[in-house]
């Protein structure tokens, strides 16, 4: 798989072409971290009283990862991710490791998102 994400506030921007090269060098980090939560207020179903601003820059960077992972290599469309929550998005790409990798569901629900990505990009 050619897809490659680089772990970072930036690099998820990147990789989800949220952003281009020239506008990430002059965002500040703060700018990415709510830019981030914008790309995935637009990506994932949310309750209303859920405020993604509580996450942390890792946790972000993660669910960022595993929106990106789906609509780039799985091919789900927007319009898909806007009808899974958080916990259904991190459900499939559990589900595609365990399809792929004969990992046990278990041993890959104990995985951070980060790792869940991480693992699925090996090829």
């Amino acid at each position: 798989m050619s897809l490659s994400i680089e772990m970072t506030l930036r690099g998820v921007l990147a990789a989800g072409k949220w952003r281009n090269e020239a506008s990430l060098k002059t965002m500040s980090d703060e700018d990415c971290r709510n830019t981030l939560i914008v790309e995935l207020a637009g990506h994932t179903k949310r309750a209303p009283e859920d405020n993604p601003q509580r996450f942390n820059n890792d946790e972000l960077i993660g669910k960022g990862a595993i929106v990106v992972f789906l609509a780039q290599a799985m091919r789900y469309n927007r319009d898909k991710l806007k009808t899974m929550s958080d916990d259904e998005q991190r459900n499939a790409i559990i589900a595609h490791n365990n399809t792929r990798t004969g990992i046990p569901m278990d041993d890959l629900k104990g995985l951070t998102n980060q790792q869940l990505v991480r693992l699925a990009l090996v090829e």
